[in-house]
C-alpha cells in the first residue's frame, strides 16, 4: 500500500516546464538585471524577431506575481548574502501568490453565484466540486506557475466587478473591471475572444449593457486603465527587439479549418470529458440555467463554444505536457455556473414539474455522480503526481493504469505521441528508411538477424545495442525549420514483459560525442503480461534542428536490462514543417 507524502523538493520542478520559465523571466530582468536583452538562443521560450531574441510569452503572470517577488527580493537583500531569483525563496513566494489569486477567484465566484439567487449550501458545494473535482486543485498547488489558475481568477474578478458596476454605478468597480480585462488578456491573449460575451451576463441583457458600458464616460475610464497596462507589454517588446509590436508566437498558429473538437473533448490524450467528467455533468445544469436566465445561458454557451473551438484549432490542441486538459481551467467559472444549477436552491424553478420525492432522487443521484467525479479526480491527481499517468496517453495505457496507485505502476507507461509542430502547409517527407533485416540499407548497424516464424528478426538476447540508424543530417542542419519523426516499430516477446526495460532513443551527438539533444522513452506503451505476444507501436516525436554540421542524429533501441526479445520491423520517416 502506497503512503503518499509531499515531496519537499518538488518546487524545483515548477520551472522545468518551458512556459513557466518564459512567464517568470520578466521579473529578474526588470528588478535584478535591469536589462531585457536575451542572449541565450537555446532557451525554449524565445523566438527570433528583428534579429534579436524575444520572450514569446506575455507578461501578465509576472505583473500578478510582482508584489510577492518584490517581497522575496527585499527579504533576500536584507538577510541573504546574494540574490538568486531562482532559489527556493522566490519560487515559494510565487506559490504564495498562487494561493492569493486562488482565494481571490473563489471569493469572486462565490459572489457571482450568490447574485444568481443560489443558496449558501449549494454555493459551498459548487466551490468544493470545482476545486476538488477538476485539475484546478493540481494547478493551484503543484504547477502553480502555469497561467491557467490566474486566468480562472481574473475571469471571476472581471465578471464580479462588472456585475457590481452594473448594479451600483461606482467608478471603482469599472476600474477593477477594466484592470481585470487587461490583465486577463496579458495573461492569456486568447481571453479577448470570450471576455466580451460576459458583458451581457454582467448587466442582465444587451440593452442594459449598451447603456452602462457603451457610453463615453465608461469608455474613457476603461481606456485610461487598459492602455497603460497594455503599454507595459509594448515597452518590454521594444526593449527586447526594438519593435513596439511583436508577433511573439511566430512559428505557431491555428488550424481554424480543421479543429480537433472530438479529440479535445473525448480523447484519452487529455480529453476534457475523459479526465474531468464533472465538466460533462455540469452541462446538465445549463438546462436549468436556460429555464432561469436565458441571458446567462446564451453568454456562457457562446463563450464555452468559442473557447473550445479555439483550443481545438490550436496546433498543439492537447497542450501536450500537463495534467488533464489544462486550457479549460480558464473557463471553469462558467462551468461552475452550470454545476450550481444542478441542485435545488432558493430558486423554485430549478426542477419544474417534478414531485418533491423525484426531486430528492434526482438530487441524490447527482450528488453521488459528483462525488465519484471528485474521487476520480483525486485518484488521477495522485497518479499524475507519482508519474503513473503520463502526458501522452491512449486507451490501452489508460485502461492499464485505471485507478492503480501502487508503486509498481510508477513510470510504467512508455511510447511517445508528440503533436507535430505547426505547419502552414502540409508537412514534407524529407527522409524515409525501412529496415530490411537481410539487406540493411545505408545507415543501419545491426547484430546478426535470426529467423522467427519464417521471417528475419533482430534477436536481443542480452545484447545491449542491437539495432541503430544514423541518418544524414545535411537537410536538417541549422535551417530554422521544424521537423517531426514518425516511427513504426514491431517487436515480439517470447515471455511476458521480456522487453519491459527497453528504451527507444533519439540522440544528436556532437563530434566529440557530447549530447546536443537526447530523448528516451520506454519502447512499450504499457507492460504486456502475455507470453509470445507481438505488438506494433507508433511514435511521433518533435525533431530539433541540427546545430552543428558535424553532429550526428541516430535512432536506436537500448536494451538496458539485457532482456530477451525480438525486433521484427522498424521504419522511420522525418518530416519538414513550414512554420
Amino acid at each position: 500500500m502506497r503512503t503518499y507524502t509531499w515531496k519537499s523538493d518538488r518546487w524545483k520542478e515548477t520551472l522545468k516546464a518551458y512556459d513557466p520559465q518564459g512567464y517568470y523571466a520578466y521579473l529578474p530582468a526588470i528588478f535584478i538585471k535591469h536589462d531585457f536583452t536575451i542572449t541565450d538562443s537555446t532557451l525554449n521560450f524565445v523566438n527570433k524577431v528583428n534579429n534579436r531574441w524575444v520572450d514569446k510569452h506575455f507578461m501578465g503572470a509576472s505583473i500578478l506575481w510582482s508584489p510577492f517577488f518584490l517581497a522575496a527580493l527585499e527579504y533576500s537583500r536584507l538577510f541573504k548574502s546574494h540574490v538568486d531569483a531562482y532559489s527556493p525563496l522566490f519560487i515559494k513566494a510565487i506559490g504564495i501568490a498562487a494561493l492569493f489569486w486562488l482565494f481571490a477567484g473563489l471569493f469572486c465566484l462565490r459572489k457571482i453565484l450568490k447574485s444568481f439567487n443560489i443558496s449558501e449550501p449549494i454555493i459551498s458545494l459548487t466551490l468544493f466540486l470545482i476545486f476538488f473535482g477538476t485539475n484546478l486543485f493540481y494547478y493551484s498547488f503543484e504547477q502553480y506557475m502555469m497561467v491557467h489558475l490566474y486566468s480562472f481568477s481574473l475571469l471571476c474578478v472581471f465578471i464580479y466587478a462588472g456585475m457590481k458596476y452594473s448594479g451600483t454605478g461606482k467608478i471603482g468597480y469599472l476600474i477593477l473591471t477594466s484592470a481585470a480585462f487587461a490583465l486577463a488578456v496579458l495573461v492569456r491573449p486568447t481571453s479577448i475572444c470570450i471576455l466580451p460575451f460576459m458583458l451581457p451576463l454582467m448587466c442582465g441583457g444587451l440593452e442594459k449593457m449598451f447603456r452602462i458600458f457603451c457610453n463615453l464616460k465608461s469608455f474613457i475610464i476603461a481606456i485610461c486603465v487598459i492602455v497603460p497596462l497594455f503599454s507595459l507589454q509594448c515597452i518590454a517588446w521594444h526593449m527586447e527587439s526594438g519593435l513596439w509590436f511583436v508577433r511573439a508566437y511566430s512559428g505557431e498558429g491555428f488550424y481554424f479549418l480543421h479543429p480537433k473538437i472530438r479529440s479535445v473533448l473525448f480523447s484519452f490524450h487529455s480529453g476534457l470529458f475523459i479526465y474531468t467528467p464533472l465538466a460533462l455533468v455540469s452541462l446538465l445544469g445549463f438546462i436549468n440555467v436556460y429555464r432561469v436566465n436565458k441571458v446567462v445561458f446564451y453568454c456562457c454557451a457562446l463563450a464555452i463554444m468559442v473557447w473550445t473551438y479555439l483550443i481545438a484549432s490550436w496546433w498543439c490542441w492537447s497542450y501536450q505536457e500537463g495534467f488533464e486538459h489544462r486550457a479549460f481551467i480558464d473557463i471553469y467559472p462558467l462551468i461552475a455556473i452550470g454545476i450550481a444549477h444542478l441542485f435545488p436552491s432558493a430558486n423554485s424553478r430549478i426542477y419544474p414539474g417534478i414531485s418533491p420525492l423525484r426531486g430528492k432522487i434526482v438530487t441524490g443521484g447527482l450528488l453521488i455522480v459528483s462525488g465519484l467525479c471528485v474521487s476520480l479526480n483525486i485518484v488521477q491527481t495522485c497518479q499524475y503526481y507519482n508519474r503513473i499517468l503520463s502526458s501522452t496517453m491512449n486507451w490501452e495505457c489508460y485502461k492499464y493504469v485505471f485507478l492503480k496507485t501502487s508503486d509498481k505502476y510508477d513510470n510504467c507507461l512508455g511510447g511517445y505521441r508528440d503533436i507535430p509542430p505547426y505547419s502552414s502547409k502540409p508537412p514534407q517527407l524529407v527522409y524515409s528508411n525501412t529496415l530490411d533485416m537481410m539487406h540493411p540499407p545505408s545507415g543501419w548497424r545491426l547484430i546478426a538477424y535470426e529467423m522467427l516464424n519464417g521471417k528475419p528478426a533482430v534477436h536481443f538476447n542480452g545484447d545491449e545495442f542491437g539495432a541503430s540508424l544514423q541518418i544524414p543530417t545535411d537537410s536538417l542542419y541549422n535551417k530554422g525549420e521544424a521537423y517531426f519523426t514518425k516511427v513504426t516499430l514491431t517487436r515480439f516477446e517470447p515471455a511476458g514483459n521480456s522487453s519491459s526495460g527497453a528504451l527507444f532513443i533519439n540522440d544528436i551527438s556532437t563530434a566529440n560525442n557530447g549530447h546536443e539533444y537526447y530523448r528516451s522513452f520506454l519502447m512499450n506503451d504499457y507492460p504486456s503480461e502475455k507470453d509470445s505476444n507481438t505488438r506494433v507501436y507508433h511514435y511521433v516525436m518533435a525533431t530539433p534542428n541540427i546545430a552543428h554540421k558535424d553532429s550526428r542524429m541516430s535512432f536506436y533501441i537500448w536494451n538496458q536490462k539485457h532482456q530477451n526479445f525480438y525486433l521484427t520491423g522498424l521504419s522511420i520517416e522525418v518530416y519538414r514543417c513550414f512554420p
